[in-house]
């Protein structure tokens, strides 16, 4: 009886074994499915008015799109694969890392998409050069370059130093740039805007571009003028950097947050770092105020 029932077990083991392997087997022999379409982007262009200041930027990937499907966000050069043929309609924007956060990659508000419509063919890599810009219902509180004859930075009344300006073809970004230094003896450089901006509240995207470059952190924030009082608020700290670097500074939380503002000042400061030598110096260019 033992012995019976011991081959009966082990014919269902090898019933079971069997079916799983067919079942397999139907799988290996699936049909295999068509070949993705693919785009190439190796570059892109960005051009800005004559109204709207340098064209500086720091986009860093693109989010693609057919028709109203996003397919995903790639870094620039990439070659990028998608499940359709024939004509189709494909947008591709410009994604920025916002407050300088890896994690905080967006497709930017106020740079607009490239739309084109191409014929994709299977198998078959078709190269896309998109062209950006900022888009039409991008406002501009703020642009300054340091090249007119005047400057929208005024030192504070607890900066231990005014701003300067340095036409160095080493150091400036290109023309003039902004140049804040504290000597070896001095500890504090904040300065803002010289006035404060009515910005759009309501969860409206408010963003603060620049371009810098320093031997020492710098904090990044606003002063916001309330009724009645005034409030110095940090937003973001920027390690030291001996390349110039553009970052995209949301101040939705500042303008949105103080509904009743009278006016909102962007200020740019500093402590000197432990470690730093000499002067201690931050440089500043193509500041843009956004909204």
């Amino acid at each position: 009886m033992g012995k019976s029932f011991d081959l009966l077990y082990q014919f269902k083991c090898f019933f079971w074994l069997l079916i799983l392997g067919v079942l397999s087997s139907c799988e290996t022999f699936d049909p295999v499915e068509d070949p993705p379409s693919f785009i190439r982007v190796d570059d892109f262009t960005f051009s800005t008015t004559s109204t709207q200041g340098d064209a500086a930027h720091r986009i860093e990937d693109v989010w693609v799109s057919v028709g109203a499907e996003l397919i995903g966000v790639f870094p620039i050069p990439s070659t990028i694969p998608i499940l359709a043929e024939g004509n189709q309609s494909i947008s591709i924007a410009p994604g920025i890392r916002l407050n300088g956060i890896s994690s905080a990659r967006l497709s930017y508000r106020y740079y607009s998409a490239h739309e084109v419509t191409v014929n994709l063919i299977r198998d078959s890599v078709i190269p896309i050069i998109p062209e950006f810009r900022f888009s039409n219902d991008a406002d501009f509180a703020l642009i300054e370059d340091f090249e007119g004859l005047g400057i929208q930075l005024v030192s504070t009344t607890s900066s231990e130093a005014d701003v300067e300006r340095t036409d160095d073809p080493f150091i400036a970004f290109h023309g003039q740039s902004a140049k804040l230094t504290l000597q070896e003896a001095q500890l504090k450089f904040e300065c803002k805007s010289n006035i404060p901006y009515d910005l759009p509240g309501s969860g409206n995207p408010v963003i603060l571009e620049f371009n810098y470059k320093s031997n020492n952190s710098l904090v990044v924030g606003t002063y916001i003028t309330n009724p009645g009082f005034i409030v110095q608020e940090a937003i973001i700290t920027l390690n030291p950097s001996d390349e110039w670097k553009r970052i995209y500074v949301s101040l939705i939380d500042q303008v949105s947050g103080n509904p009743n503002n009278l006016g909102i000042e962007p200020f740019f400061g500093f402590i000197r770092d432990e470690g730093v030598e000499g002067d201690a110096t931050v440089y500043l260019d193509n500041i843009k105020l956004v909204y």
